[in-house]
């Protein structure tokens, strides 16, 4: 089982990766910050890279087995619109990709959130938010 340390550390990067990442891309939507772009890459590249730790601890906790693919999949969708988007699909769609784009990943964090919770579950750690104050 994995130490709930590192789990907890790997939700903790997972967010501020999210939220970085975010906050960059929607600054590059806004025309701002081009050179950043590497960045944002690496950002979501990195995030992706959590979604997946995420998956093989979660699989190894015994988290369902569907929700795990899923989330894997998950992680090649991100990607795939980041690569669409990169290549700048002119027209009228390009707009609606760069809010999927934003979407999905909102989508990964969440993604992690319930693989987290999973693991949680299967150790018998209840989440912070849920003790008893």
């Amino acid at each position: 089982m994995p130490q709930m340390s590192f789990v907890n550390r790997l939700l903790t990067v997972a967010v501020i990766l999210t939220f970085a990442a975010q906050i960059g891309g929607t600054l590059l939507w806004a025309g701002y910050a081009r050179q950043w772009l590497p960045l944002h890459v690496v950002l979501g590249a990195a995030l992706v890279l959590a979604l997946w730790t995420s998956c093989a601890l979660a699989m190894r906790a015994g988290a369902p087995r569907y929700r795990v693919i899923f989330a894997v999949f998950w992680g090649f969708v991100v990607i795939a619109l980041g690569c669409f988007q990169y290549g700048q699909v002119p027209g009228a769609r390009h707009p609606l990709l760069r809010g999927l784009h934003l979407a999905a990943g909102f989508a990964a964090l969440m993604q992690v959130r319930y693989l987290v919770s999973c693991i949680r579950e299967s150790i018998g750690v209840t989440s912070p938010s849920n003790k008893v104050r």
